[in-house]
């Protein structure tokens, strides 16, 4: 795409404000942004409507418009604003996609028949169409369905099927495919290894560059790949694994994320814990020691968004919306108005931006940072010598600049009053029937309460979990899709837990959501509507 040229689990996981009014302005997307992130010098996007969005460096065609340069150094087909990305065979354009994720040099998209689509460079056989022939527009990865999650970020692949099977494809020099070997594998090979039990299975997966990591349902985590900086997370140097092991001293995990050579994950008690590569300060812990072991990051405290981070420039998002950056800042990536080539080992906060609204997630990718806010702008800082933090320009930028989408016609939030549509109670006037059995999937109508119309691509809602009868977890997703696909929320027998979503509505005109019960015993489940986006 020629510069200047107008462009055009997971689904919603962030939680967005119930005052959220989207105006008509040049920096908002034309539909809610669900799922955004950063690659090699590049920027992707999922909207609420399936489309999906790239801009920066279209080398070897990741930014899959059908047209490619042939190396970075080329930026004749880089687009420093969001186009949208095409069609497979270069037919129409990319649609019904539930969620996405960006490689170094290739991009991954999930379909919400759970078929998984890339493009962009393949040769290392990251696209696991079989060749190692790059893709300027979406091929589909082979033998793969009833996908649920999806991982690429550095040059393999990961993908989390709905029976808990874990497939991988691509780089394998370290032994990440999992697999046993260290040959690439271009077609997706199962990972062996890993518990697949009704109390113990995989939930979400994160490949990193030297690296994989699966999260297991009681809260523990696998990994698999080098060592050579402690990424194992083992106690020692320079080990590897050609098969899933656990990292030791991690309990109650609910997130995780492989990275570059510093992995992270974030318990339940909102405390972020890094482990691996440290020669810029990455992992927050004050020193430029590489570590083996997991350890929190120093001066944060109640997080609720680890990463996902970068090449060794880190950040998180706590429970006040405040972002916290650390590491490597050579082209502003901390968004701390400034550039420097000292490491910087703590924390530091990114000074507030924006007008409206506040921060509801944020990543540091490939040398630039992404964070979208409530009102549903998306701001990036750092490095943009190919266009990636797509405001229209290429210089770099050392705090956070909003995202421009010319010619784009916004949708709306329309807030509604609290007004609860599930409530499994047996109290009188129960409005959703009995308890949610142990591993029971149960389908809700949303559309139609609370003055949501049929049209309404997403809602946010506040759900709690309520009397849970056996420790598990609880999964929300569109009606119709695979699982899981939205917010999950992680509970102990008794907990009352609760969190806020904003997912999108089945799309076959029921306006359903999907429910799942992922513990051995009943749970009561409460939902109440913030409101709507059309």
């Amino acid at each position: 795409m020629k510069n200047g040229r107008s462009l055009t689990l997971s689904l919603f996981v962030v939680a967005l404000a119930s005052a959220l009014v989207a105006q008509a302005s040049p920096n908002l997307p034309p539909s809610p942004i669900t799922q955004f992130w950063g690659g090699g010098r590049h920027t992707i996007a999922l909207l609420a409507d399936g489309s999906v969005w790239t801009w920066g460096a279209n080398a070897f065609g990741k930014l899959g418009d059908n047209q490619a340069s042939a190396s970075y150094s080329d930026t004749s087909f880089d687009s420093h604003v969001p186009l949208r990305v095409h069609g497979p065979g270069n037919v129409g354009y990319l649609n019904s996609i539930v969620a996405i994720s960006a490689g170094e040099g290739h991009n991954l998209a999930l379909g919400s028949d759970g078929t998984v689509w890339a493009w962009g460079w393949n040769g290392l056989g990251q696209l696991g169409d079989g060749t190692t022939n790059d893709a300027h527009t979406p091929v589909q990865v082979s033998g793969l369905a009833n996908v649920v999650a999806i991982s690429g970020r550095g040059y393999h692949c990961l993908a989390l099927e709905s029976d808990g099977a874990v497939w991988a494809w691509g780089y394998n020099r370290y032994g990440q495919i999992g697999d046993g070997t260290t040959n690439n594998a271009p077609t997706p090979v199962q990972v062996g290894g890993l518990p697949n039990a009704p109390t113990n299975h995989p939930v979400a997966v994160s490949a990193g560059y030297t690296v994989s990591i699966v999260l297991m349902s009681n809260g523990t985590v696998l990994v698999w790949g080098t060592g050579d900086y402690g990424e194992l997370g083992q106690g020692q140097f320079g080990d590897h694994s050609y098969s899933p092991i656990q990292v030791m001293g991690l309990a109650n995990v609910v997130a995780v994320s492989a990275d570059f050579q510093e992995p992270n994950a974030l318990t339940a008690d909102g405390t972020m814990w890094m482990w691996g590569w440290n020669n810029l300060g990455q992992l927050g812990d004050g020193t430029t020691a590489n570590r083996a072991l997991p350890g929190p990051v120093h001066n944060l405290t109640n997080v609720i968004l680890a990463g996902p981070t970068g090449d060794r420039d880190n950040c998180a998002l706590d429970s006040n919306h405040t972002v916290w950056t650390w590491g490597r800042n050579y082209n502003g990536q901390l968004g701390i108005g400034t550039a420097d080539q000292d490491p910087h080992p703590l924390p530091v906060q990114v000074p507030p931006f924006g007008n409206s609204g506040y921060v509801v997630s944020v990543q540091t990718p490939d040398w630039h940072s992404l964070a979208l806010r409530s009102d549903g702008t998306l701001w990036g800082w750092g490095a943009n010598d190919h266009g990636q933090l797509g405001n229209g320009t290429t210089n770099d930028a050392y705090s956070p600049t909003p995202v421009s989408w010319p010619g784009a016609t916004p949708s709306f939030f329309y807030t509604s009053s609290p007004c609860r549509v599930i409530d499994t109670r047996g109290a009188p006037g129960s409005l959703a029937g009995p308890a949610l059995g142990a591993g029971e999937r149960r389908t809700f109508v949303i559309a139609g309460a609370c003055g949501i119309p049929g049209s309404a691509l997403a809602v946010s809602v506040n759900v709690t979990v309520t009397g849970p009868a056996a420790a598990g977890f609880l999964t929300l997703a569109p009606g119709g899709q695979p699982l899981p696909l939205a917010s999950t929320i992680n509970f102990a027998a008794g907990d009352t837990r609760a969190n806020n979503a904003t997912l999108g509505l089945a799309r076959d005109g029921s306006g359903g959501i999907v429910v799942l019960n992922g513990s051995a015993g009943t749970v009561q489940l409460i939902l109440d509507v913030n409101g709507y986006f059309q």
